[in-house]
């Protein structure tokens, strides 16, 4: 079994929010180390660097939850076949009427192209493509 984390699921196993609880209790499933792709990073380190610009302190206690789970190998790199990824995201962009961003198509993309099992979301329109090509998704319902 192997999870793939979006970015508002990882975000909310960092960060103090209403989802936090829910996020653990589902990635608790999964072995460590969690894989994590170069994109996630970006993405995840992006956002918590820009909400610490803005001295929130929700974001500051991410990176510096992130940066710990990083040296205590609770995740670990995982790379996907980026070409496999982007050509699969690209053809459900071109197959749906009204798209959603980017990042929304990319990731279920990044999941199965790494192989992952399951799909760990609380984003409906992501969870949508997931499903698609049959990762499981958590948590189950939203």
């Amino acid at each position: 079994m192997k999870p793939y984390l979006d970015i508002g699921f990882l975000l909310c196993v960092l960060i103090r929010s209403p989802g936090r609880v829910a996020a653990w209790e589902q990635a608790r499933r999964f072995a460590l180390p969690w894989p994590v792709n170069w994109f996630q990073r970006l993405q995840l380190e992006n956002a918590l660097k820009r909400g610490g610009q803005r001295n929130d302190p929700g974001a500051q206690h991410g990176m510096r939850e992130w940066r710990r789970y990083l040296a205590e190998m609770v995740f670990a790199p995982d790379e996907p076949s980026w070409n496999e990824a982007w050509q699969l995201a690209a053809r459900w962009n071109q197959e749906t009427p009204e798209p959603p961003t980017l990042y929304l198509l990319l990731h279920p993309a990044l999941a199965v192209a790494s192989g992952a099992s399951h799909f760990l979301s609380f984003d409906p329109r992501s969870r949508h493509y997931a499903r698609s090509k049959g990762l499981t998704l958590l948590p189950t319902r939203l």
